[in-house]
């Protein structure tokens, strides 16, 4: 292992040496860029330069510009963290295209790095052992329909009728997943029937059924600013 640059230090945590050396290297200094608006775009200097941290307590909506407006060099890379309690999500402006499993944070101080791979498209990885180290929220569920809260994440379900559930708007959950389970051995006998918001779908289908005894599946939203919707992870 690298060895850990102490001067990076934030809370419990430090970023490791051998992707912050990268741009050390090139440019001798990294400088931290504090965002406190609930909209921003990035900027020329937010690539190899800056350490962008978002704080506003309600999220931020980041999006990135269209290589015409600001013409990046591929191979470009954006780092960024949630700096406080507010989530920070990533969208494409009109035509550009973000990858990743995710397309937002999740707990403070996660952190994401943007990466331009063409023209108009990019790759977004989260510090993946930060944000599965943290323990998602749970919630017992014994009535339908299935309302979903803003803080939900882990849905146990033992339900003894057959069930519904209306997923909200997938930009609303700012990429945090959720995950049904039959706790109870109910799907077997009362199907689960969860149904995405308005024209959006779950891989391409327009609801999904739970039909086995204790079945479990994870539906994570997507935004990219051109398509929005639920895959099953």
């Amino acid at each position: 292992m690298p060895p850990l640059i102490n001067n990076f230090q934030r809370s419990t945590r430090l970023v490791d040496a051998t992707v912050l050396n990268q741009i050390i290297n090139a440019v001798n200094t990294l400088t931290v860029k504090i965002v406190t608006s609930n909209v921003y775009t990035f900027l020329k200097n937010d690539n190899i330069s800056s350490y962008v941290i978002f704080t506003n307590v309600g999220g931020c909506l980041v999006t990135v510009p269209a290589n015409k407006f600001l013409s990046y060099p591929i191979g470009t890379k954006i780092y960024f963290e949630q700096g406080g309690v507010g989530v920070v999500t990533v969208q494409g402006d009109v035509g550009v295209t973000v990858n990743g499993n995710a397309l937002a944070t999740i707990n403070p101080h996660d952190q994401g790095v943007l990466t331009k791979t063409d023209s108009d498209t990019w790759t977004l990885v989260f510090d993946q052992t930060v944000v599965s180290s943290v323990a998602r929220t749970q919630r017992s569920i014994t009535a339908t329909p299935i309302v979903i809260a803003s803080n939900d994440q882990i849905l146990n379900c033992n339900i003894a009728a057959p069930a519904t559930c209306a997923l909200p708007a997938a930009a609303i959950r700012s990429g945090i997943p959720l995950t049904f389970k039959d706790v109870g051995a109910q799907f077997g006998a009362n199907n689960l029937v969860i149904t995405p918001n308005g024209a959006e779908t779950i891989d391409s289908a327009a609801n999904i059924t739970l039909k086995n005894n204790r079945q479990e599946v994870t539906l994570i939203p997507f935004t990219d600013g051109v398509n929005t919707g639920w895959f099953i992870g």
